[in-house]
């Protein structure tokens, strides 16, 4: 999921002209990476020893809270639909500026709108 985020973002990168518009990108694309590397990694690494998860028979196995797993997949859901939602609205201020006639740009939008996909 994270790739085809950073894939839409370097699409976008290219076609973008203005320099807020490739912050927004770059916060989009940084924001979905960090979020899903922390995500992942405390998923993995959530229990002590590892295989814990699955063996419950071991002794010393300890896991973190299930309050904290919750927390950061409403996190990572959230950040989720906030770069799914920016990557999809960003192409209609990108097109708008541009030099073409008005009947161009309204059919350009929904291709680069793809992202909502």
């Amino acid at each position: 999921m994270i790739l085809s985020k950073i894939s839409i973002g370097l699409f976008l990168l290219r076609v973008t002209v203005k320099k807020i518009h490739k912050w927004i990108i770059y916060a989009a694309m940084g924001l979905t990476v960090l979020c899903g590397l922390i995500f992942f990694f405390v998923t993995l690494l959530q229990c002590s020893p590892i295989h814990f998860f699955w063996d419950k028979s071991i002794e010393n196995g300890t896991c973190i809270s299930v309050d904290v797993i919750i927390g950061l997949t409403f996190l990572y859901s959230a950040i989720s639909v906030i770069s799914d939602f920016t990557f999809a609205i960003l192409p209609f201020f990108l097109i708008w500026g541009l030099n073409m006639s008005f009947k161009s740009r309204v059919m350009l939008i929904p291709i680069l709108g793809m992202a909502c996909m």
